[in-house]
């Protein structure tokens, strides 16, 4: 039955099966919402007790919000995104950054994913940070490196995110590489 909402008779349900109504026991309540988008502008997110704000990553199917706090004098976000058709059973390098003179760089997190199962390494100065592998119920992987006090690579090393294109036939792939480059 609907609510007139211009009533000027209100019922307050104080208790419920005999009880009062409380945490413990709540009221059972029925309900059909209908919800559409909602937009809304303006909107910060940030940290409760510093000044570190979120800012979205846009990609080419999703989008992330991350956040990094770049406090530091002389820290650059570093946001790269690649698509790329890699051909059956062969890798290829998806991502590649190498870190500007004066510079040292520090892995926050990659995005990696395509159409076809693959397995996506993380590089940093030729090591192997990370080896991931999506499958066909999860065809993006999102992960993220927490915080660090020693950087990934210096200054004119690289960086990069090779893919496997595990699949017989040429499949798209897609990597974003996140971080921040600081002065050394």
């Amino acid at each position: 039955m609907p609510v007139n909402m211009e009533s000027k008779y209100r019922a307050a349900i104080l208790y419920y099966g005999g009880s009062p109504v409380s945490e413990s026991n709540r009221l059972p309540v029925d309900a059909q919402l209908t919800v559409g988008d909602i937009e809304i502008g303006a909107v910060e997110i940030k940290n409760h007790d510093s000044d570190v704000r979120a800012s979205v990553v846009a990609g080419a199917t999703y989008n992330a919000i991350v956040t990094i706090d770049h406090a530091e004098t002389g820290a650059t976000s570093i946001n790269l995104f690649t698509e790329k058709s890699i051909n059956g059973f062969t890798e290829d390098t998806l991502v590649t950054f190498t870190v500007p003179a004066g510079k040292k760089f520090f892995v926050t997190g990659i995005i990696v994913g395509g159409n076809a199962d693959g397995k996506f390494t993380l590089k940093a100065a030729g090591s192997k940070l990370c080896i991931a592998r999506n499958s066909a119920t999860k065809k993006t992987m999102d992960i993220s490196f927490p915080e660090r006090s020693e950087s990934n690579a210096a200054e004119s090393q690289v960086v990069e995110i090779l893919c496997y294109n595990e699949h017989g036939a040429t499949r798209a792939f897609e990597g974003t590489l996140l971080g921040y480059t600081k002065n050394t």
